[in-house]
């Protein structure tokens, strides 16, 4: 089960209504033949059941790449980090409409560059709202941003993305990928 945090804590203007987002692209990713996407059980994000937005999906037997990478070669780690390549190879293909995020409307455009620089601007907002210091200006990041503005016009259409596919997310069993989680 996952919950979300109580309605009264501050979060990221990028982390508002996450649960609906990642319920969302699960199922999405489900219709769209994807394997290794834990079965959503229930959602409810009416705060009926408990005080916040929360979803019950099916357990994912393994263990995590994280935690079976220590008990691995490097050959068979290898392996698993190009399984995933492919798996995620495969979820780019998927299609959309628009750049950003899957389920806001505000959050998303029909440029890349610019929807990535407006979501840059509200996390740099968030960030001096929270009188955060991460040891950079935060104009200096909207300059390079903007000096490598051409990299971004390469990318024409916009593709599904799993936004956190680190080994933490990756379950593994028998030495294979068996799913994925964290769909935010």
């Amino acid at each position: 089960m996952k919950v979300a945090p109580f309605p009264s804590v501050k979060l990221m203007s990028c982390e508002v209504d996450l649960m609906k987002t990642e319920v969302s692209a699960m199922l999405h990713a489900e219709e769209m033949g994807m394997y290794g996407v834990p079965k959503i059980l229930f959602f409810d994000d009416s705060c009926e059941i408990c005080t916040s937005t929360c979803f019950l999906m099916e357990k994912l037997d393994g263990n995590t790449f994280s935690r079976e990478r220590e008990h691995m070669s490097e050959e068979d780690a290898a392996i698993l980090h190009a399984e995933t390549g492919k798996y995620l190879q495969k979820l780019h293909q998927i299609k959309g409409e628009k750049f950003g995020h899957f389920c806001r409307s505000e959050l998303q455009g029909s440029d890349w560059f610019d929807t990535f620089e407006m979501l840059m601007r509200r996390v740099i907002g968030d960030g001096i709202a929270a009188g955060i210091d991460i040891g950079v200006c935060y104009d200096e990041i909207l300059e390079r941003l903007h000096a490598d503005r051409c990299h971004f016009e390469e990318v024409k259409e916009p593709c599904f993305l799993h936004w956190d596919s680190w080994e933490g997310n990756i379950f593994v069993k028998d030495s294979k990928i068996i799913g994925f989680i964290d769909w935010e």
